[in-house]
């Protein structure tokens, strides 16, 4: 789907819309990565995760956001909202900043490579996106382990 925007807009010389689609991109991964990293103390995520947190940070820095499935169907309630939230940040970022891309892919390696016209801004946006995505996942988790506990006790 994000490729048949693209294409539209590519066609008409509008490459803001993908300049935010990419940016959007590799949150997911990325923030679920960094989650695995700030809820090791917490003991919010399974080992199992742990191992799919350095899979997931690996495919984010190339622009695949299939790296957050297994954390999605783990845990839907937790994940798909930081996901969608993390997403969002990085998107409207990018799209305020005016940042747009000229390939039909995202990532840090597509900005790090020239496709995109304001790299550091594009970083800087990914960067806070996966940083929202974490945070919101490692709250959503820590909460429910709370009420889980307290429910046992």
């Amino acid at each position: 789907m994000p490729y048949t925007r693209f294409d539209h807009s590519s066609a008409s010389g509008q490459t803001q819309f993908m300049g935010a689609m990419a940016c959007a991109i590799p949150v997911a991964p990325l923030g679920m990565s960094l989650a695995t990293v700030l809820g090791r103390k917490l003991n919010i995520f399974e080992a199992t995760e742990h191992e799919a947190g350095k899979a997931a940070g690996a495919m984010g820095l190339v622009g695949i956001s299939e790296g957050a499935i297994p954390f999605a169907a783990q845990d839907p309630i937790a994940v798909i909202p930081a996901n969608m939230i993390g997403s969002m940040v990085a998107a409207v970022m990018a799209f305020g900043f005016g940042v747009t891309n000229s390939v039909a892919h995202g990532g840090p390696v597509v900005a790090l490579l020239g496709a995109m016209n304001k790299p550091v801004i594009a970083l800087i946006c990914m960067i806070a996106g996966a940083v929202v995505t974490a945070l919101v996942c490692v709250s959503l988790k820590k909460a429910r382990k709370a009420k889980w506990l307290q429910s046992a006790a």
